[in-house]
């Protein structure tokens, strides 16, 4: 009698047991792998969100104090910047204008987030003297 004539009985209830509790276990690591990288790309959103954020406040003190100055002649008080926008100072420099725009004035602001990664902004504009 050869080897092969020999057949090995093997429940097949086992085998498909084991199958199946393989590709349950397979299916929870890559769900725990893709959860992992999800996590970290909400919170690389989150950080890069709150950059903006701050940036876009920034913008919006610069350019009112320098429509504030266009239209009145003079900057928003210190306070009034404060209570609009709590995290950021402002930093008015009016200087007079030279070559072509030497019959202007030019308002330079600048706007920097006092939060813990800090945001500059520098907004400049040409305004015509009265």
């Amino acid at each position: 009698m050869h080897f092969s004539d020999y057949k090995i009985k093997v429940n097949r209830r086992h085998i498909r047991r084991g199958l199946l509790t393989v590709e349950i276990m397979t299916a929870i690591a890559v769900l725990a792998v893709v959860m992992f990288v999800f996590s970290i790309s909400i919170n690389a959103f989150s950080r890069f969100n709150s950059f903006q954020l701050k940036r876009i406040n920034c913008i919006a003190a610069a350019q009112a104090q320098l429509d504030s100055i266009t239209v009145t002649g003079k900057a928003i008080d210190v306070n009034d910047i404060k209570r609009l926008w709590p995290d950021i100072k402002t930093n008015v420099i009016i200087s007079e204008g030279t070559g072509e725009w030497q019959y202007t004035k030019l308002a330079k602001v600048t706007a920097t987030n006092t939060a813990s990664k800090p945001v500059k902004v520098v907004l400049a504009r040409y305004i015509r003297r009265p």
